[in-house]
């Protein structure tokens, strides 16, 4: 299973779904 890289967004899968968190350079959580 993949999912399409997308720029600036990170996947994270949720069983079968695919969950694009966007990725905001220098952020830390």
């Amino acid at each position: 299973m993949s999912a399409p890289v997308v720029p600036g967004f990170r996947v994270e899968w949720t069983g079968r779904i695919a969950v694009y968190i966007p990725v905001k350079p220098g952020a830390q959580k």
